[in-house]
């Protein structure tokens, strides 16, 4: 089961870190598509250094409890994010493209 929970983990990581540049890409304006596609980066190992740090000196509960909050934070995120613009575009859906490239800009 452990292992099975590491696969998934990992295939989640690695889906995350390949789609998070590209829709980066989509939506920011060139002058700060670089520090935002950094911050990816950035963002993940402060998320290593968390876990390195704080979650050996949790119990397994709190370890999991800490976790479950965490991803139902980065689930929530996710449903609120707009649809890619360049996939609405490619549908023929230009409004609505136009529509959140200006929300999102």
């Amino acid at each position: 089961m452990l292992m099975l929970a590491k696969f998934l983990a990992g295939l989640t990581i690695g889906t995350t870190l390949c789609a998070s540049p590209i829709y980066l890409g989509e939506i920011a304006s060139v002058r700060i598509r670089g520090a935002m596609s950094s911050t990816i980066c950035v963002m993940f190992n402060i998320g290593l250094l968390f876990a390195y740090t704080i979650v050996p000196r949790l119990s397994i509960p709190a370890t999991a409890l800490t976790f479950l909050i965490v991803s139902i934070i980065a689930l929530i995120a996710l449903w609120l994010t707009p649809e890619s613009p360049y996939y609405l575009m490619m549908s023929g859906r230009y409004e609505e493209a136009e529509g959140i490239l200006e929300k999102l800009r």
